[in-house]
């Protein structure tokens, strides 16, 4: 962009225009070298922050910050990989934890963890099978759901 000069009584003066940068070389010559500042946040062509960031125009580029409830993925490079945070464990179908395990509520997901006294029957997929022991003299006889009622005099 062109600089608006006038005169002065000994030489002339410049100065560049609004929405422009003075990168003369002679800093006691400004004017001289206008550079155009573009708003990369203006046209999405021009950055790369995710739909779900928002973007800060800054005299020499741009920054990109994601979105609250949505989850950097890429911290590297803020704002160009933004997911959704949800908490699946606020509703059961939202979730596969056994009705005896307790959901976890992670950024990448969730995680079951049976309760005691419940034992994982999937170590494979915590949480999903949770039974009790069931104890005898000798040790453990088996698993199975707990269940309530009297014990029997022997």
């Amino acid at each position: 962009p062109a600089a608006t000069c006038r005169d002065t009584p000994d030489s002339y003066e410049c100065e560049c225009p609004i929405g422009s940068r003075d990168i003369s070389k002679d800093p006691s010559k400004p004017g001289r070298n206008c550079f155009g500042l573009v708003n990369e946040c203006l046209m999405p062509h021009l950055n790369n922050c995710s739909r779900f960031a928002d973007c800060t125009d800054k005299e020499e580029g741009y920054e990109c910050k994601c979105k609250p409830d949505y989850h950097d993925q890429n911290p590297s490079d803020p704002g160009t990989n933004c997911k959704f945070i949800i908490n699946e464990c606020s509703a059961e179908n939202l979730n596969d934890c056994d009705k005896k395990a307790e959901c976890i509520d992670t950024i990448d997901g969730y995680e079951c963890k049976c309760i005691a006294p419940y034992v994982d029957q999937m170590p494979q997929n915590p949480g999903r099978v949770c039974r009790i022991q069931i104890l005898s003299q000798t040790g453990v006889t088996g698993l199975g759901p707990l269940k309530r009622g009297r014990i029997a005099p022997r």
